[in-house]
């Protein structure tokens, strides 16, 4: 067995299922020469220039049997990252287990598991000496589209990791104005600051000067990481500081939900539960949403095989679910109002008919504007006017008839209708019954 390999680098040939990562791939005869690697393995991946050999974390995926036992495909972003052009051999190594201490390997146990729910996007990133008043304060700078890239905010935490170890820094916005100064240092001082579009031949490799965007560290930041000027990291969102900010946003709503639902409403303790368990569960379901949204290139889903049209399937499963809820409360609503005694105020009535009218009515109108003119638009008023009002009293019995419903689960429980047990059973035949509805609706 070894622990390092020379290959010919080649441009990567399929990335499907990679999202978030960039990728190595091999021909899985080269695997048999490492120990413990397989698909799903982090490797180094380096090119050795003059001065040193600048190494990248890279994800083995995709093993092809086609490709030649000499050579590797590699990323774009990862060939400028070590300074490879195609055809040039570069070097592959097994990586080491990070150095984590007893109480650091304890605290990354739930980021690892968030991590595999939420997701995340990488970014690789050049080293750069941070500038005063920069030096000792635990933040790093990086450029704002990396900020929306890997789907945080100025001020988040996030996650930089080496070949040798990884650090949490909060990151500030690299300015234009300090890109500047930067840019001054390397020119009139390159002992220092090295030039890395130089050190990499970046200029030969993509015919430009362009590089990997800029990270700003601090000396005990780079000594934390084993890094130096020019080296590369990996970096993307800390995870549990994302989680933090949405319990930290939704605390006084959650709250008052708890209290609400526990102490407030006068209704059996099993309800209580109940509702406490589906608050919790409700907030805790549009927190990882909120978390995972910034990133619009990461799909959980998309990942199960055959799901790659995922969002179809969701709006169906959100629209039946919908539809079912309102199909049972209206049939709740109409036990409520069969209960003698059980009214709702004319006036609310009246209220709701009337703002449903206006609003149905001024959407129809508006499409009747945008059509170009002619002699019929006083008809299509006309039928405004009518779609308006059979839709306003349409709206307005299942307004009043779900409020009614509401009521009726909160005066009486589930034991009006059986249990607890005969509600799941009435809500899974609604979404049957609003599947079956929707799939009828569908244009072949």
């Amino acid at each position: 067995m070894t622990s390092m390999i020379e290959l010919i680098a080649h441009p990567t040939e399929d990335r499907k299922g990679s999202q978030g990562e960039y990728i190595i791939q091999l021909n899985p005869k080269i695997l048999n020469k490492f120990d413990g690697v397989k698909e799903g393995s982090y490797l180094l991946v380096g090119r050795a220039h003059k001065e040193r050999t600048i190494w990248s974390l890279a994800l083995l995926h995709a093993l092809n049997e086609t490709i030649p036992e000499d050579e590797i495909r590699i990323d774009q972003t990862l060939r400028t990252a070590i300074g490879a052009k195609e055809g040039e051999k570069v070097i592959i190594e097994t990586t080491k287990p990070l150095k984590k201490d007893i109480l650091e390997m304890i605290l990354s146990i739930p980021k690892i598991m968030l991590l595999g729910i939420l997701k995340t996007q990488i970014e690789l990133v050049r080293v750069k000496k941070a500038i005063y008043p920069d030096m000792e304060k635990n933040i790093c700078r990086i450029e704002k589209d990396v900020m929306r890239a890997i789907g945080v905010e100025e001020g988040d935490f996030i996650e930089i990791q080496s070949s040798k170890s990884s650090v949490n820094l909060r990151a500030l916005e690299l300015s234009d104005k300090i890109k500047k100064i930067k840019d001054k240092q390397i020119n009139e001082n390159p002992e220092t600051y090295p030039n890395c579009i130089k050190l990499l031949s970046l200029k030969c490799l993509r015919k430009t000067e362009l590089d990997l965007p800029w990270i700003l560290l601090d000396l005990d930041a780079r000594k934390k990481l084993g890094v130096e000027p020019c080296d590369v990291v990996r970096i993307y969102r800390d995870v549990g500081h994302a989680l933090y900010k949405q319990i930290h946003r939704l605390s006084v709503p959650l709250t008052l939900t708890i209290i609400g639902a526990v102490i407030a409403l006068d209704i059996t303790f099993v309800l209580k539960i109940l509702l406490l368990l589906t608050g919790l569960i409700m907030t805790s379901i549009f927190m990882l949403v909120e978390i995972r949204k910034k990133i619009t290139n990461m799909g959980l889903l998309a990942n199960i095989k055959g799901m790659g049209d995922y969002k179809k399937y969701l709006k169906t499963l959100i629209l039946a679910i919908a539809l079912a809820f309102l199909t049972l409360y209206i049939a709740f609503g109409l036990m409520f109002f069969a209960i003698e005694g059980n009214t709702v105020p004319g006036w609310f009535i009246l209220l709701t008919f009337a703002i449903s009218f206006i609003i149905f009515t001024v959407f129809y109108e508006s499409k009747v504007k945008d059509k170009s003119k002619s002699g019929k638009k006083d008809k299509e008023r006309l039928k405004s006017l009518i779609k308006g009002l059979f839709l306003g009293i349409c709206a307005t019995f299942a307004f009043v008839a779900v409020i009614g419903g509401v009521r009726l689960t909160v005066d009486q429980g589930f034991e009006l209708i059986g249990g607890l047990g005969t509600f799941i059973s009435a809500l899974a035949i609604c979404m049957i019954v609003s599947m079956v509805f929707l799939s009828l609706l569908r244009p072949s």
